[in-house]
């Protein structure tokens, strides 16, 4: 087979090298056939010059593969095969047909070609495409370079004219929700990392291609993609979702029938009761327990977010008093200050992060670290009591949890502007005294 033909197609479609070289031979195959079949539809295969039995084996092939098997040679053809001593005459009547562009050896497959060509499905072989370090029930399929391009998408909204940029490879979004939510945090081949935009350029333009149905109902049915967990009950082969938020007691509550199509119920967790009494038959009592237990699960983190509030709001203002009165230095205040909420933090999100996964912890933190410190009102109060330190410069607060980072205290510790700073200031001082000594003396 001639490969070279399969990488000129590819960055044809926009993949760049970087990508390319890190894709095998088969799995660069298949993106292929992922990228021609989404551009330009189902693709047909026309057999010639093989026996009936051979025939028969190809054709099975091509139908698991979603071949659409033509008996003639037409416009409309894809894929050309025959063997590699066919006549000549009959691939210069192939020549003419400017729609058989996929063939790879000159104006045709081999048996050999094809058979390589088309030995997988699409569907459940796009592993190279999923980020292993993402928990499996968040996985999903992650664009590569060719779906490097910004579009434009019209806010959902009927009140507003708002008008977002999406990018499918870098998955991002310019929606508020995007950020104030921290999807960012997430990786882009998580399913949390989307938000509706992304989710609707997702489905028009790189598909569903091989998501589980459970995966696949969260992009397609949930408008507001929030907070969600998964339980499992015996005979479900597929997961029951639950998707929550904590300022709302209704639940949305996703369960699979058989086939594992998901349907949507409404319950609320105050209440313990489903909406209208639309509910799920026969499993009722037991996804109550199951509810309880994830209630439960809930509370327990927002009575300890809701503990981090006040000991951040506590480590401020004690720290801020003793800058403010002169008994600390700003050096001593930021590295404190970070140094003691890092601590904190990190000691949480040790113990939540297995149930509720390490970037949503992180984030629910930085929004009471944000909320605590108004980091603009913190700068322009603290530059009042500044004496010898650089101005205008942020605090490590502001850099650290803004970017969703935590830094180690032994990193926060190094500022060698503002040692320089403290050792202008102290040299300064020392020479002023001096001065005053030599004047008095001189007297």
């Amino acid at each position: 087979m001639d490969n070279t033909k399969i990488i000129n197609q590819l960055l044809e479609y926009g993949l760049n090298l970087e990508d390319l070289v890190n894709l095998s031979i088969e799995q660069a195959i298949l993106y292929f056939r992922f990228c021609e079949e989404k551009k330009h539809g189902k693709s047909s295969i026309h057999f010639a010059g093989f026996t009936k039995e051979e025939t028969l084996n190809l054709t099975s092939i091509a139908n698991k593969c979603d071949l659409d098997v033509k008996s003639k040679i037409s416009d409309k053809l894809t894929f050309y095969c025959a063997p590699a001593s066919i006549e000549t005459n009959i691939i210069e009547q192939v020549k003419k047909y400017e729609s058989i562009k996929w063939s790879l050896s000159g104006f045709q497959l081999t048996k050999e070609d094809f058979e390589l060509f088309f030995k997988n499905e699409l569907i459940g072989n796009f592993d190279f495409l999923y980020d292993k370090k993402v928990p499996l029930e968040y996985q999903i399929a992650t664009p590569l370079s060719n779906f490097d391009n910004d579009k434009k998408i019209k806010s959902f909204s009927f009140d507003s004219d708002d008008i977002y940029t999406v990018n499918l490879f870098s998955m991002t979004c310019t929606c508020m929700d995007f950020y104030k939510s921290n999807r960012i945090n997430y990786s882009k081949g998580d399913l949390r990392r989307m938000c509706k935009h992304l989710r609707a350029e997702y489905i028009n333009s790189f598909g569903l291609h091989g998501l589980s149905p459970f995966k696949k109902s969260i992009i397609v049915n949930a408008p507001h993609l929030r907070d969600f967990k998964l339980i499992t009950i015996e005979d479900f082969q597929s997961p029951i979702i639950i998707l929550y938020n904590t300022d709302n007691e209704w639940w949305e509550i996703f369960v699979p029938n058989k086939s594992g199509k998901y349907k949507e119920y409404s319950y609320s967790c105050l209440e313990e009761r489903f909406s209208y009494e639309n509910k799920p038959h026969g499993i009722v009592r037991i996804l109550k327990a199951k509810f309880k237990e994830v209630y439960n699960e809930i509370k327990s983190l927002d009575a300890v977010l809701e503990d981090f509030e006040i000991f951040v709001r506590k480590t401020y203002n004690e720290l801020w008093k003793l800058f403010k009165n002169g008994h600390c230095s700003s050096f001593f205040f930021d590295t404190e200050l970070s140094k003691r909420i890092y601590d904190e933090a990190n000691r949480i999100e040790s113990i939540y992060k297995s149930e509720f996964g390490d970037a949503k912890i992180e984030s629910k933190l930085q929004r009471i670290i944000l909320k605590v410190i108004n980091v603009e009102h913190f700068q322009k109060n603290r530059d009042k009591y500044r004496e010898g330190v650089r101005p205008n410069s942020k605090h490590s607060i502001d850099k650290r949890f803004v970017q969703g980072k935590y830094v180690e205290a032994s990193q926060r510790n190094s500022n060698p502007q503002g040692c320089v700073a403290s050792v202008v200031l102290f040299l300064g001082v020392v020479i002023l005294i001096s001065c005053i000594i030599d004047f008095i003396f001189s007297k």
